[in-house]
Formats: structure tokens, C-alpha cells, sequence
């Protein structure tokens, strides 16, 4: 992260805070996601995660808060970069200024109850990878949350999900509802517009390698840390040929030139893609060794000692 975004980024979080302590029902302020890494590198749409906890939450509250939003998005604002703000939970995001950076301040917020509610994939990435930039730590709770392999295919944001979704145009995300003066999260639909769809496939493919990534070294497999590695790895000899390797080039690198100019129909390549790595997610014992743990490690030295004796 260059130091200019640095500076941005840290008077973001002072300006959300100047406004939320007023605020008696505020608990804490998160940043999740990339942009809390160092080695962050600045892009033509930088995703702002931030979350934040109220002990509840009602209607009157939020409005007054998103016309707070909206005062630091114009504030902010200047001729090299545009700042806007969501508060959707949805995963693609529009480039308002094609001439000009944009920083979008993804703004999602929760009870301890709704936070609580999040699949074991989303808590495990929330607890492995967030700055507390204020008040009570939710997350480190999380670090060591327990979730499942069928979750990669069936679950909320299972491969499932997005392929029907790729498949359809359309795209399902949740969106903050005031019901009865109770905060609720309601699922929304709407058609993926043309000029977005291959950031939805560049979405897609990056959350799932990270999300198998992470799954697999808490679970002890033995796999290499870069992405194309993991995915060559993965899909094994009889899946990789030339046109994969550009795909997943293209897909993990976010190049959408290489997309288009390779292949004619990139998303209908991507879904063939999704329901590969669906053959293979379920294979991990037969495709990775697992390291021995630190307790292993031990017993394992200790015995070679006492045999030597």
C-alpha cells in the first residue's frame, strides 16, 4: 500500500470514529479484507472494508449515518480519486470514474447477534485477516473457527450459488432492512450489467482460492502459497492445458484483456472452471500431504533422542 493510500485510509477511520463515539450504542470499529496488508497494491477500484458494531440498530440511525457517508465520500473526493460508499454486501463494484482512481468504502454493519449468525467461512476470513481500529474485539474469536468442506460448494457463498448466478446474470446479495425498527439483512436480486460480469468471474474464482487456501493450511495440508501453484496442484495433469493456464492467469491476476482476447465467451469458460474445482474440493487428502504438527514435531524428536540413548 503506498503511503498516500496510508494516509487516506487512517483519516477515513478517524472521521468514522469522530462520528460513531457520539453514538451510545456503538461497540466497534473493523477493517477486513486486503487493504489492511502492507503489501496492498493500489488498484483502479480499492475496496474499503469496513465493519462496524452497534449493540442494536435502528432506521433513524442509519439514515443520519449514510448522510455522514456521504459527506466524507464528497469530502474525500478530488480530482485523482473518486470516494463513494455501499452498503451492500455484494461482491462487485462499479467503477464510477473510468479517468480517475475510485475508492469505494464498503460499509456493512452488525449486532453482536448478526455477527454471530455469519457462515464459518466468513468468520474464519474475518478473524485471520481485520485491524480493531476501536472498541471491543469480536473477532479474535473467530480466528479459529471451524467450518466444513461441503461449505465450498453448498453454502452461502458455495460454488453452487455463484455458478447459478453466472448462469442467470443475476446476482443475489444482502442488503441492510429496518423492520419494525429491527435491523435485519434482506436478500436482494438484480442482473449483473454487461461491463461487470467479468468482475463478478474475477470475484468468483479469487474468494474461492482464498477461502480453500486458508481452509487447507488451518487444516494442516501441505500446499504452496501461490495461487496459480495451489490451482495447477489442485486440478492435477488430466485439467491443465494451455487454455486453463491463461484462464486462471487471467482470473487470478484480475487481466481482463487476457480474457477477451483468448477467449470468446470468458464466463462460460469460468463456470466450466467452477464445476472443475467442484470435482476436486472433496480430494484433498489425495491431493496434499498434511505437515506435522508442532506437538508431532516434538514427540517425533523426542523418541529419535531416547532411541539413541
Amino acid at each position: 500500500m503506498t503511503n498516500e493510500l496510508k494516509i487516506l485510509t487512517n483519516r477515513i477511520n478517524n472521521e468514522l470514529l469522530k462520528y460513531l463515539i457520539r453514538d451510545d450504542t456503538f461497540e466497534s470499529l473493523f477493517i477486513v479484507g486486503s487493504m489492511i496488508n502492507n503489501n496492498y497494491l493500489d488498484q483502479m477500484i480499492n475496496d474499503y472494508d469496513v465493519r462496524i458494531l452497534f449493540k442494536e440498530v435502528k432506521s433513524e440511525q442509519i439514515n443520519k449515518f449514510k448522510q455522514y457517508l456521504e459527506k466524507i465520500c464528497k469530502m474525500l473526493t478530488n480530482d485523482n480519486l473518486e470516494v463513494t460508499y455501499s452498503t451492500f454486501d455484494v461482491p462487485i463494484h462499479y467503477l464510477k470514474e473510468k479517468n480517475k482512481k475510485n475508492l469505494l468504502l464498503h460499509v456493512i454493519i452488525y449486532t453482536p447477534e448478526s455477527l454471530n449468525n455469519l457462515s464459518y467461512p466468513n468468520k474464519y476470513q474475518y478473524g485471520n485477516n481485520y485491524l480493531l481500529v476501536y472498541g471491543k474485539d469480536y473477532l479474535k474469536d473467530y480466528k479459529d473457527a471451524i467450518y466444513y468442506i461441503d461449505d465450498f460448494v453448498k453454502g452461502d457463498d458455495g460454488l453452487n450459488k455463484h455458478i447459478e448466478m453466472l448462469k442467470k446474470n443475476k446476482i443475489l446479495y444482502k442488503k441492510w432492512n429496518i423492520l419494525n425498527n429491527k435491523y435485519e439483512f434482506s436478500y436482494v436480486s438484480s442482473t449483473i450489467q454487461d461491463n461487470m460480469t467479468i468482475e463478478y468471474c474475477f470475484y468468483v474464482v479469487n474468494n474461492f482460492i482464498n477461502n480453500l487456501m486458508s481452509y487447507c493450511k488451518f487444516n494442516n495440508y501441505d500446499i504452496p502459497n501461490n495461487k496459480m501453484i495451489f490451482c495447477i496442484k489442485l486440478l492435477g495433469q488430466v485439467h491443465i492445458d494451455e487454455n486453463t493456464l491463461f484462464l486462471l492467469q487471467g482470473l487470478i491476476t484480475k487481466s481482463e484483456s487476457i480474457l477477451t482476447s483468448i477467449f470468446s465467451n470468458p464466463v462460460k469458460e469460468t463456470i466450466n472452471l467452477l464445476e472443475l474445482f467442484k470435482l476436486y474440493v472433496n480430494h484433498l487428502d489425495s491431493i496434499f500431504s498434511k505437515k506435522e504438527d508442532r506437538k508431532t514435531k516434538i514427540l517425533k524428536k523426542n523418541k529419535e533422542y531416547l532411541l539413541k540413548i
